[in-house]
């Protein structure tokens, strides 16, 4: 059906354009038909009065050289436009073909026939002007006026049938152009109007048809959307393929969630099953490192007060002392190590000042082996005030300075340095040691910073700084090792939470 009213419409606008080119030329054609009688008319009538005015002036006129100049003026007038009127008839011929042709070629004898009366015209006029110098004068001028008259009444016959003739021409002209102009303007209006009604009736058919289109797409599509089953679109719907498609991704994508979904039910279950296990085993390991070194702490000191109150003092008695204290403090990492894995490392939060708090580690300290090789300084932007567990902060700064003490002598002492920020209080330790070539993999437990180490102090003092909103960095300063401990400062904490 589109495609008849599309057809329709193109044959109607060519079929308009085809009648427009078609009057164009008929028009031009009649036009030039009446422009070239129009001009058949003006010379005819230039002629009549060349007949009329020289050449009866010339007739009448007394003195015989002017009637004699006058006749030769008339005959070069009537000449020319005779001439003219010739080529003007032979050109109007070829603007005619068939009847009208033969109905035109009758008209070529009329130039003729005018040439041959103003020829015989214009001797009976010299005839009269002649009779002039004769002595029979009345005889002669009677006969030759009368054919004077016979010859110019003939001259104004023609021309009058003549001019009939082309004024019919031209009002016939005329009357076809007009006609020609109507029939067009219907035909034309006729067909831009079955164009105009094709156009929109294909428009309002494809118009439908889309409606009709997106109804189904949107009712399978709703069927989708509920997983229900669809209805196939129309073969000619350009989508249907695309629909297809889709259906088949949504009905396997519906097959992988269902199978999805169960392995992820069988793996949750699983998953918990040994959460709950894990949650068990870990449970354990706590209870079991808490008994330990709660055990084990008591048989400890009792034997180090065993070897001190030992009289014998010599280097087995300082490395029996040595061999308890490293035990002790591996107890002591134990204890630690289930206190942090149970949530415990802080205990109660207070306001503490660093600096009476670092002045009171380094001087505990000082009975440690080059405990006294310690210098505190600090950048004079105190209070350094910080909100945290006293006891968590000793045993991370204790993880860190015992580390440094080894490598502290009186040349290289162990340096803390103590500095504040807007937001923050930083404390700097740095030793004269090797350096670290771990990395930041220190901070991880198992990962010892010197050999014969437990790997748990720099593990536990991270979290320490990380449950008080703080953080540990490590910096390899070329001549040993520094960590920087930023902690927010008081009541930085709570705005951070």
């Amino acid at each position: 059906m589109i495609w008849t009213l599309r057809v329709t419409m193109l044959a109607a606008l060519a079929g308009a354009v085809i009648l427009s080119v078609t009057q164009d030329r008929r028009v031009q054609h009649l036009t030039a038909r009446i422009s070239q009688a129009s001009a058949q008319v003006a010379a005819l009538e230039t002629l009549g009065r060349s007949l009329h005015d020289e050449l009866f002036k010339a007739v009448l006129e007394p003195d015989l050289a002017r009637a004699t100049e006058g006749l030769d003026q008339f005959e070069r007038d009537a000449m020319h436009a005779l001439g003219i009127l010739e080529q003007l008839t032979a050109t109007e011929l070829e603007f005619v073909r068939g009847a009208e042709q033969d109905i035109e070629s009758t008209e070529l004898s009329r130039p003729t026939e005018l040439r041959e009366a103003a020829v015989a015209a214009l001797k009976a006029g010299r005839r009269v002007v002649n009779l002039r110098q004769s002595a029979d004068i009345m005889q002669d001028a009677t006969y030759a006026l009368e054919q004077l008259e016979a010859e110019r009444g003939m001259i104004s016959q023609i021309v009058s049938a003549f001019l009939e003739d082309e004024q019919t021409e031209i009002r016939t002209a005329s009357e076809a152009i007009a006609d020609s102009q109507y029939q067009h303007r219907r035909w034309h209006t006729g067909l831009l109007v079955l164009a105009l009604i094709s156009w929109v009736t294909t428009l309002w058919i494809k118009n439908r048809d889309q409606n009709r289109r997106n109804r189904r797409r949107m009712r399978a599509l709703t069927a989708l959307a509920h997983n229900r089953p669809a209805d196939p679109l129309d073969d000619r719907d350009p989508l249907a393929q695309e629909f297809s498609n889709v259906s088949e991704r949504l009905k396997a994508m519906e097959r992988a969630e269902t199978c999805t979904r169960k392995e992820l039910e069988e793996r949750t279950a699983a998953l918990q099953l040994s959460a709950t296990k894990l949650k068990q085993i870990d449970e354990t390991r706590r209870r079991f490192l808490a008994d330990l070194g709660h055990s084990l702490k008591t048989p400890l000191a009792i034997a180090r007060g065993s070897i001190e109150a030992l009289s014998e003092q010599g280097p087995k008695r300082l490395t029996a002392l040595d061999a308890v204290d490293q035990v002790t403090r591996r107890v002591s990492d134990l204890l630690e190590l289930a206190r942090s894995d149970d949530g415990r490392l802080l205990r109660q939060s207070q306001l503490l000042e660093l600096t009476e708090l670092l002045d009171n580690r380094i001087a505990e300290m000082a009975a440690l082996p080059q405990g006294h090789y310690i210098t505190l300084t600090t950048d004079d932007q105190g209070p350094y005030e910080i909100e945290g567990d006293r006891e968590g902060l000793t045993r991370m700064f204790d993880a860190i300075i015992e580390n440094g003490l080894r490598y502290a002598s009186a040349g290289s002492p162990l340096g803390i340095d103590l500095s504040a920020a807007q937001e923050t209080v930083t404390v700097s330790i740095s030793d004269q040691g090797p350096g670290i070539s771990q990395g930041q993999v220190v901070f991880d437990r198992d990962t010892s910073f010197y050999q014969g180490g437990t790997g748990i102090g720099l593990a536990m003092a991270r979290q320490i700084a990380q449950e008080h909103g703080g953080q540990i960095a490590l910096i390899d300063t070329g001549r040993g090792a520094r960590f920087d401990i930023s902690l927010p400062h008081a009541g930085m904490m709570e705005e951070r939470v």
